[in-house]
């Protein structure tokens, strides 16, 4: 809101020395004391801003993505389905939640499994139908 009349940032340095602020610090602190570091450089670009609120947009979303596979009730079916949509959406996840991923321990039990929860019984393969 500010930025709209005029960007702020250039005058920041005439008040550092109206706050009094080094008078606070003790003599032996040392150099990377916060309190000796400019709030202007604490201040997020326009394009850091952009960058945040984009990584804070898709931690939303895995955050109801987990919520969901953290229910009592979820089945094995649905949590396939919630991997293929994680899948489809975000690039870069197939090696951690495909079929064949290091999570899944007994893949033809999972895939067995998943397909008789879904009422796909009867297009169960030879080795997941091993009982």
């Amino acid at each position: 809101m500010l930025q709209q009349f005029e960007d702020f940032r250039p005058y920041l340095h005439r008040f550092r020395d109206d706050c009094g602020v080094d008078r606070d610090i003790p003599e032996d602190a040392s150099p990377e004391d916060i309190r000796r570091v400019a709030i202007v450089n604490l201040i997020p670009s326009v394009s850091e801003q952009r960058k945040f609120a984009a990584l804070l947009d898709e931690m939303t979303a895995f955050a109801v993505i987990s919520g969901k596979l953290q229910r009592d009730d979820i089945t094995v079916a649905a949590v396939r389905d919630i991997f293929d949509i994680v899948l489809d959406d975000y690039d870069g996840m197939e090696k951690y939640l495909a079929v064949d991923a290091n999570i899944i321990e007994f893949p033809l039990f999972e895939s067995g499994l998943a397909k008789l929860q879904a009422g796909l019984d009867k297009t169960l393969e030879r080795n997941e139908n091993r009982r």
